[in-house]
């Protein structure tokens, strides 16, 4: 449903402003009760709240100690403004507590006031959440989209149509629409806020399922219960998420429609679209709890309340070594120096027994006193583990910049060879 706003204005003159070009303003908004009905509440009241009254006020500074306030940064009401301006009907919305994942939408009301026409050169939200669009409302009652630098006549209405899709986000919220336009202040500034709560809890809070190999999986539990203890049932869309997670659900004391206020959810992270470095997913959890401010256009992960799992992981290749290169950087002449790296092999269907490990040039190109380099390899503590260190026994004054390979050579047909790079300059 949408949420209904009533607004008051006031305007009160101060001799002040005459000089600075715009009054002293005080701007009450008032709000009317939203109608909306309760998902899981048997008491009929809403999750959310209407938002509440604000008082904002701007001072011309000369009077306040010379510090100017910046939640109003254009006139309302300025009849005498000499020059372009923006009347808003309010600037900020508060929506006060709601569940996260709730749609929160608001329609702000603009008019161009002045001598001069004002001209809106862009409207940028904060961030990907918030969505504007712009509507002119002409004289006759027509509507139509306002385009930018389009130059708007002084009593022009224009709308700004506002979407907050709170999926994700937590606590206290205020999301900033910035209208650029040709005012003295160069921007006029729109805010949706909110307090979003929880309507799961879960525990632990993210899934850290530690470090483990490419061509392995890794499991583990968390326990997902609603904040009111209300019993619903748990699902996840298998297209909102990566083919490498999957998920169980287990319910506690079901009832006999199966839903629960307590779930644990198992989530197993591995399989052959895995890839390996830092890994970090949010998975969406659904409810069967209609989202009561879903729009009639919403997308999948609008629909119903419900929260995210953070999972995160180090995957690792099958044959992992660190560092990826080994840097000399400058060295002395005729200077005996070493370079070494950690080398781990995963592979159990092709196993080493020992590590094979040679100096080579890089492809297309030669490597200058390659008698002088030697390689020590030693096993880990592990299996499947070893130290490889690179010596050189003193390159001679005239060598310059070197650069080669460490090849390293496995049992495994389909990679056959790891090759990590080297370079240093003598000097």
């Amino acid at each position: 449903m949408n949420r209904s706003t009533t607004v008051t204005m006031n305007s009160i003159s101060h001799p002040m402003t005459r000089n600075l070009g715009w009054p002293l303003l005080g701007l009450v908004l008032c709000s009317s009760p939203i109608g909306l009905s309760s998902c899981g509440d048997t008491s009929g009241s809403s999750y959310a709240s209407a938002p509440e009254v604000l008082e904002l006020t701007a001072s011309s500074g000369a009077a306040e100690g010379g510090e100017s306030v910046a939640e109003l940064q254009s006139p309302l009401f300025a009849s005498d403004l000499v020059g372009p301006g923006v009347q808003a009907r309010e600037a900020i919305i508060d929506f006060g507590s709601v569940y996260s994942g709730e749609i929160l939408e608001h329609t702000f009301l603009l008019s161009a006031v002045g001598t001069e026409d004002l001209v809106i050169q862009k409207i940028k939200p904060s961030c990907g959440c918030t969505v504007a669009e712009s509507v002119v409302l002409e004289p006759d009652g027509t509507r139509r989209p306002y385009v930018l630098e389009e130059p708007l006549s002084p009593g022009t209405q224009l709308e700004v149509m506002c979407r907050f899709d709170t999926a994700g986000k937590r606590g206290p919220q205020v999301k900033p629409i910035n209208i650029y336009c040709n005012i003295e202040a160069g921007v006029q500034r729109l805010n949706l806020k909110a307090d979003l709560k929880e309507f799961f809890e879960v525990t632990p809070a993210a899934l850290r399922l530690g470090r483990f190999s490419i061509i392995q999986s890794r499991s583990a539990k968390l326990v997902m219960r609603t904040v009111s203890g209300e019993a619903v049932k748990l699902s996840v869309d298998p297209l909102r998420i990566p083919a490498e997670l999957a998920v169980v659900f287990e319910a506690s004391e079901p009832d006999e429609a199966g839903r629960s206020n307590t779930w644990t959810v198992e989530v197993t992270l591995g399989g052959p679209t895995l890839l390996d470095g830092p890994y970090q997913f949010s998975i969406p959890i659904d409810s069967d709890v209609p989202n009561p401010n879903a729009p009639p256009d919403a997308l999948p992960n609008q629909r119903w309340l419900g929260g995210t799992v953070l999972v995160m992981a180090d995957v690792l290749d099958v044959y992992n070594y660190s560092p990826k290169q080994l840097v000399f950087g400058a060295i002395r002449p005729d200077t005996a120096v070493s370079r070494g790296f950690a080398f781990h092999s995963f592979d159990e269907e092709y196993p080493l027994e020992e590590l094979v490990v040679e100096v080579i040039p890089k492809e297309g190109k030669t490597l200058q006193n390659r008698e002088l380099y030697h390689t020590r390899v030693e096993p880990g503590n592990a299996p499947g583990t070893w130290r490889v260190e690179v010596l050189i026994d003193g390159l001679p004054s005239d060598a310059g910049m070197f650069e080669g390979l460490v090849r390293v050579h496995t049992n495994n047909p389909d990679r056959a060879q790891i090759e990590i790079p080297f370079a240093g300059i003598v000097r």
